[in-house]
């Protein structure tokens, strides 16, 4: 593992509900370092990392720039029961957003959650004993 790691861009985080929902933190670094936890109900449980490429990087992050993300509300709630909770977070040009989605968040949100939860599904993973 790298003795610098580069600055977060992005986080997401899932958190329990009542059933099999993935329990699990993913963040992606500036210099193309991806961490993962996975805790419950993943493909993997554990410290993990990966590396994506400098070009990925910057299409998920003008994704992101596009999508206006620094827009959207800090918190979606609502009066649903048993639903897992996603934190999302943003870190581009000295701005920094996270949001909190339980229920009624845009879709144009949910399909930036879905685009930071592929990264899960990266291959070559490299177990760690414990990352921060």
């Amino acid at each position: 593992m790298q003795d610098k790691t580069g600055e977060l861009v992005f986080s997401l985080k899932k958190t329990a509900c009542y059933g099999d929902c993935p329990i699990f933190l993913l963040k992606i670094y500036s210099d193309g370092l991806v961490k993962f936890h996975g805790e419950k109900f993943t493909e993997k449980t554990g410290y993990y990392t990966n590396q994506i490429s400098g070009e990925e990087l910057t299409a998920v992050i003008n994704e992101f720039v596009n999508a206006n993300f620094f827009e959207f509300e800090d918190e979606y709630t609502g009066e649903m029961l048993d639903l897992p909770t996603t934190y999302i977070s943003f870190n581009y040009n000295d701005k920094t957003k996270s949001i909190k989605d339980y229920y009624g968040s845009p879709k144009e949100l949910k399909r930036l959650e879905q685009t930071l939860d592929r990264y899960r599904k990266l291959e070559n993973w490299t177990k760690q004993e414990k990352i921060d």
